[in-house]
């Protein structure tokens, strides 16, 4: 069945009207789906949780406004923070969204353009390039993922390029907060402007979402990335890197346990030459050998860290794994390699990569148990420090990770101390203390790779 559709008002067109096979019905109403919907502005901000509708909405929105037959010509640009992100996030479901009747031409996949019978000429842009939108009159852009984008390029290019005189158009911007940044800033900037002409949208995903989705994401998150992902919260954790990791909770006298494979994960660096040491435990061990109770809001599994490697000065490769070798020779079980992916700069032997060096150094002392799950490349550092986080601590409180500050103290330390860069979009300080992070990065890898979470991955993985 095809709505009915009045032409001239598009704030009545309805947004779950079944003009494609891909009109799915949004199953749970926000009010805020229905002020963005009828938004006049002429400058409107969205921020909202992931999987909360924003982008369908405004996808939507730009097929109604297309089906107004008294605007004459207009130009739409659809843009993301690169052409390939603005191409997955926007392309195939404009293609679907619009019904063939309303269609003036044929899809131009070569320039990613869509001309309606109303003469509404739909652009999808990637703004790494920005010549792409100067020197064309635009009637209405809409950026997603906004707080990717670089704030010069907004002040720069793209808020200029939106300006004609004597022709105004439409700006709408929405994403997911990355801290106090772009979106940040254009969220208080409509909020303050008292004249009409702009507006500032929330909803979070609760009551939006399927609560099991909801649940699991409480389950997998740290606090503050669940915050910023499921209720677009702008709340600032400082410049702790890793925020969740608290020595009152996290640090505990930790048991090699023999009947577990050993975690050896490496950062490649010269001074210091680190390596890390790591068991996934369980709760219920510690009670039955030991008679210790664990934290209660420790999970009954997590990973332990029992141990180091810190050669201060004139670390070489063979060294670190020299000194595994000698404090390990005596464990059974298998031995689990990760670390950087990378390698390191500097290696003994300039024919052999410094993972080949470490196979050949341990080997001997493992033998066949020595087993290799170096990943391909590495993950993101947001991804991986977002993976770390939510080990320390998730939504749902509950704790998946120790140390034993004793038998790893430089990691213990590293783990109060590394910090981000500040007015970054989460960079590691690598500057004010060289001996800092090296620690932490080799856990980091190790996580990341056994226990995935990271931003845009975590949400993936819930939904």
């Amino acid at each position: 069945m095809v709505a009915k559709i009045d032409h001239d008002n598009p704030a009545t067109f309805p947004w779950n009207a079944p003009l494609t096979d891909r009109w799915f019905s949004i199953p749970r109403y926000h009010p805020e789906h229905e002020r963005l919907w009828r938004s006049s502005a002429l400058f409107d901000v969205t921020y909202a949780s992931r999987r909360a509708y924003k982008s369908e909405l405004h996808k939507r929105r730009t097929v109604g406004r297309g089906m107004m037959r008294n605007r004459g010509r207009r130009k739409v640009g659809l843009a993301a923070p690169t052409r390939d992100q603005a191409k997955a996030l926007w392309w195939a479901d404009m293609k679907a969204l619009i019904p063939k009747w309303l269609l003036g031409s044929r899809p131009r996949e070569d320039e990613l353009k869509i001309t309606l019978r109303y003469g509404t000429e739909i652009q999808v842009v990637g703004l790494d390039r920005p010549e792409r939108i100067e020197g064309q009159i635009w009637d209405e852009f809409i950026v997603d993922e906004i707080d990717n984008c670089k704030a010069q390029l907004w002040d720069e290019h793209l808020w200029p390029a939106m300006q004609s005189e004597g022709r105004e158009c439409l700006v709408s911007t929405f994403g997911v907060p990355e801290g106090r940044y772009l979106l940040y800033r254009l969220v208080n900037e409509a909020k303050e402007d008292d004249s009409g002409q702009s507006a500032a949208y929330w909803w979070e995903a609760e009551g939006v979402i399927d609560p099991a989705i909801i649940e699991r994401a409480k389950a997998k998150m740290d606090p503050a990335t669940y915050n910023r992902e499921f209720r677009a919260s702008f709340d600032l954790i400082g410049n702790r890197a890793y925020y969740t990791y608290n020595s009152h909770v996290h640090e505990h006298d930790l048991t090699y346990d023999p009947s577990r494979d050993l975690i050896f994960s490496f950062d490649f660096n010269v001074d210091p030459g680190v390596a890390v040491v790591g068991q996934e435990q369980s709760k219920a061990w510690y009670k039955e050998q030991h008679g210790v109770n664990l934290p209660e809001t420790l999970s009954d599994s997590f990973t332990a860290w029992i141990g180091e490697v810190w050669i201060e000065k004139g670390s070489t490769t063979p060294m670190v794994c020299g000194k595994l070798a000698e404090d390990w020779k005596h464990h059974q079980k298998d031995v689990l390699l990760y670390g950087d992916a990378t390698g390191g700069a500097r290696g003994t032997r300039s024919d052999q990569s410094d993972w080949q060096i470490i196979k050949d150094y341990l080997k001997p002392a493992f033998g066949g148990r020595l087993r290799d799950r170096v990943p391909r490349a590495n993950p993101a550092v947001r991804d991986r420090l977002n993976a770390v986080r939510s080990r320390f601590q998730t939504a749902d409180g509950k704790i998946h990770s120790l140390v034993d500050p004793k038998k790893a103290r430089h990691l213990a330390e590293d783990f109060e101390a590394v910090q981000i860069v500040s007015g970054s979009a989460g960079e590691i300080d690598k500057a004010t203390d060289n001996m800092l992070s090296h620690p932490s990065d080799s856990a980091g890898y190790y996580i990341h790779e056994k226990h995935p979470v990271g931003g845009h991955v975590s949400v993936t993985e819930i939904f």
